[in-house]
């Protein structure tokens, strides 16, 4: 009968786990610098909003520079979190550094303001930045010829600050900024522009100015509704009076009583000037 001797196994050692031998280095993937700075996906948009607040707050109405010590007591956040909005706030001139913190200009100073009387609308205070921005700037035109769709927006922001996908949260914190200032408008998917009269300050009473209509160009808000009164004199001294109402009758259907009420009035009253001045210069 014949014996099989077998042998000492042998395991073949892996590359690896060579004496002396290190596994080889994986190639770091070429990072693409950014020419743009974008806002911080680590801190929320409207968190960024209450941190320019705040800087106007603590500037004494824009007569100190706030340190970040400030700035991070009033926010109650880590002042490491709070200095990770920095960069971005100061690139486009929300606030200015100095040699003892940051100054907030005086849109923000504004916004601080309006904030007080409707906070729904006192980010419009900070169009005249946001309009000037690179961001705004890079789509205008687009927006200026019709909608677009939003995704096609944060692939035109992400080519303008040669940002990949993994900033796409930050570049949508840009989207905020214009919608939050008014510039846009959010329709569904899409953005459009929007053409917005200035604000005045907050407590101006003074009306804002609006332009005058061209010649020949009939205003779009009173389009539908005419009134022409005319008044001419005779050699004799009498008055001829002619009144002319158009008013649309698709529009009269949606009026309240009371406002049919009050635009006859007001009809009236200005008939009832008109002819106390030719009284007057008849006599």
């Amino acid at each position: 009968m014949n014996a099989t001797v077998t042998g000492p196994a042998v395991v073949s050692e892996l590359p690896s786990e060579k004496k002396g031998r290190k596994p080889p280095k994986r190639k770091a993937r070429r990072e693409v610098k950014l020419t743009k700075i974008l806002p911080t996906d680590r801190i929320g948009f409207d968190k960024q909003l209450d941190i320019l607040r705040a800087y106007a707050a603590c500037s004494a109405q824009g007569s100190k520079s706030v340190t970040l010590e400030e700035l991070a007591g009033v926010m109650k956040m880590a002042p490491t979190t709070v200095t990770m909005a920095n960069p971005f706030l100061s690139s486009i001139g929300f606030i200015v550094r100095t040699d003892s913190g940051y100054m907030p200009s005086s849109e923000v100073l504004g916004f601080l303001r309006a904030y007080e009387w409707n906070r729904d609308t006192a980010a419009f205070k900070l169009a005249p930045i946001v309009e000037n921005a690179w961001f705004y700037t890079a789509i205008k035109s687009q927006l200026e010829f019709g909608s677009i769709e939003e995704e096609t927006v944060i692939t035109t922001l992400g080519d303008s600050a040669t940002a990949g996908p993994e900033y796409k949260k930050a570049l949508k914190t840009l989207i905020e900024y214009m919608l939050a200032a008014g510039l846009v408008q959010r329709d569904g998917g899409q953005l459009r522009i929007v053409r917005q009269a200035a604000i005045p300050a907050a407590g101006d009473a003074s009306p804002p100015k609006v332009e005058s209509p061209k010649a020949g160009v009939p205003d779009p808000e009173t389009k539908n509704r005419i009134v022409n009164t005319s008044f001419s004199k005779t050699a004799e001294g009498a008055v001829h009076f002619n009144v002319s109402v158009r008013v649309e009758m698709a529009e009269f259907a949606g009026w309240q009583s009371d406002r049919i009420s009050a635009f006859f009035s007001g009809i009236a009253e200005v008939l009832k000037a008109k002819t106390g001045i030719e009284t007057e210069v008849g006599s």
